[in-house]
């Protein structure tokens, strides 16, 4: 894990429930300063976006000083509707744009110089999976 750490690469533990990676990953993380936890839970495999979405709202709690651009609050606005603005979801760009707003908002956890540690992760329901993908082909190499 120090070595992967060092180099800036993502880091992948797997086991068997309760042999204590996320306790490993997070004793790990806390050793070097700062870090986000997301968690995908049981139920959300059957909720498109249910992930996903959950990770974005805690990332903007988080950073509550961050005020996401307009567009981003246009293209998270149907599936967040705090966001409190009346959009209607149309047009052929709406996944592109859907998928660069959680980018932005993503980029929010690096600017802050802080790590992110996704756990759970086989419980990720099927969007929120294809949206993960396009993240971390656009963030690599860290």
């Amino acid at each position: 894990m120090e070595e992967a750490w060092q180099e800036g690469k993502l880091i992948f533990l797997s086991g068997d429930a309760g042999a204590g990676k996320s306790r490993l990953a997070t004793d790990f993380l806390t050793s070097k300063g700062r870090f986000i936890r997301q968690e995908a839970r049981p139920g959300d495999i059957h909720v498109p976006h249910s992930s996903n979405l959950r990770f974005q709202r805690e990332t903007l709690r988080r950073y509550q000083d961050y005020q996401p651009p307009l567009w981003v609050k246009q293209a998270m606005a149907p599936w967040m509707p705090e966001l409190e603005l009346e959009v209607s979801p149309q047009g052929p760009n709406l996944q592109t744009r859907y998928a660069e707003a959680n980018l932005e908002i993503l980029k929010q956890v690096g600017l802050h110089g802080e790590a992110m540690f996704l756990d759970d992760f086989q419980f990720m329901d099927e969007a929120s999976l294809q949206i993960g993908l396009y993240l971390f082909s656009q963030l690599l190499p860290l």
